[in-house]
This record gives structure tokens, C-alpha cells and sequence, in this order.
């Protein structure tokens, strides 16, 4: 006998960009209860699925969704902007400590976070905090705009193209 309780429904999902981030989408929702029939289109920036919301409410499909790290909104809503991109590392959220390199991101640069969850700390080991050092002690300041040097991204916008001031380099 058919779920007459199950419903066809629809999001738009942001922040993915290859078929492992469709994956992950697809993976935090199809395990819940009352889900079937998962489809998640990248390109199209869609999940659809079948849902019986007296097993799973809609809510708990967003909050599978932003659990692993993407922004989410119902079909036709004004989606949530996707956290920032590690291309917007800036250079005050690095701290070296006893020789180590700690990157602390601010909670609402991270996907899946917003203001008020803790940061999202990342602490390097040894060699990933020595080619740091020497990357913001010898690399950065070769890279950067002779008008820029205030740049406060870990990696700035370098010369040639079209320079603006302060901003991160994008070309990664």
C-alpha cells in the first residue's frame, strides 16, 4: 500500500561544485527516515526528493544539508549564501604557536555555521606550519601588488589583470 504522507519535494542546495559534494548532499538526507527517491542535480543546484514528514520533518532535511556544509533553501526561496572559499583566508586568522601554525576561521566563513557556533580551528602539523611560515614570510610579500601591501588575505590578488585593491586572488 502506497505513503499516502510522503511528498514530492524540492531545494535548491549551494555550494557544491563536483559530483563528491552531490554525493555528500545526497548521503546526509537519503539515511533519513521517511526519505526516498533522492535526486541531487549539480548543475541545476537541486535536491529532489520524496518525503513523509510525520517520519522527518522538512527542517531536518536542511539541517542535514548545512551538516555537511552546504547552504540551502526551499524551491523558489532566496537561497543562503555558501560560506566563503579558503581563497578568502586572511592573514588574522593564522597564529603561530610554540613554532605550529592555528588557523581559526570565523564560525559564519564556514559552511554548515553561522554566528554564535564556535570558529572552526585548524591546527597544522610541523611541515605544513614551516611551508606556512615561509609562504607569508617569503612567498606572499613577492606576490603582492607593490600598491597593496596591506592586503589582508593569506593569498592577494596579484599583479597583472585587473587589480583591485584589498581583495583576495581568485585564479586558484
Amino acid at each position: 500500500m502506497a505513503n499516502t504522507s510522503a511528498q514530492q519535494r524540492e531545494w535548491r542546495v549551494t555550494g557544491m561544485d563536483c559530483g563528491s559534494c552531490a554525493a555528500k548532499v545526497r548521503g546526509a538526507v537519503e539515511r533519513l527516515p521517511g526519505v526516498e527517491g533522492v535526486a541531487v542535480a549539480l548543475m541545476a543546484e537541486r535536491l529532489r526528493l520524496t518525503l513523509d514528514e510525520t517520519k522527518t520533518p522538512p527542517e531536518r532535511i536542511g539541517k542535514a544539508v548545512r551538516g555537511v556544509g552546504f547552504g540551502i533553501a526551499p524551491k523558489g526561496a532566496r537561497p543562503e549564501k555558501p560560506s566563503t572559499n579558503v581563497i578568502e583566508a586572511r592573514l588574522d586568522w593564522i597564529a603561530f604557536r610554540d613554532g605550529k601554525a592555528v588557523l581559526s576561521v570565523p564560525a559564519p566563513e564556514v559552511k554548515g555555521r553561522k554566528a554564535g557556533d564556535p570558529d572552526y580551528v585548524v591546527r597544522l602539523g610541523e611541515r605544513a606550519s614551516r611551508l606556512m611560515r615561509n609562504y607569508i614570510d617569503k612567498i606572499r610579500p613577492i606576490l603582492l601588488h607593490h600598491d597593496d601591501k596591506e592586503n589582508p588575505y593569506l593569498f592577494p590578488r596579484q599583479q597583472g589583470g585587473k587589480f583591485k585593491l584589498n581583495a583576495p586572488y581568485r585564479g586558484i
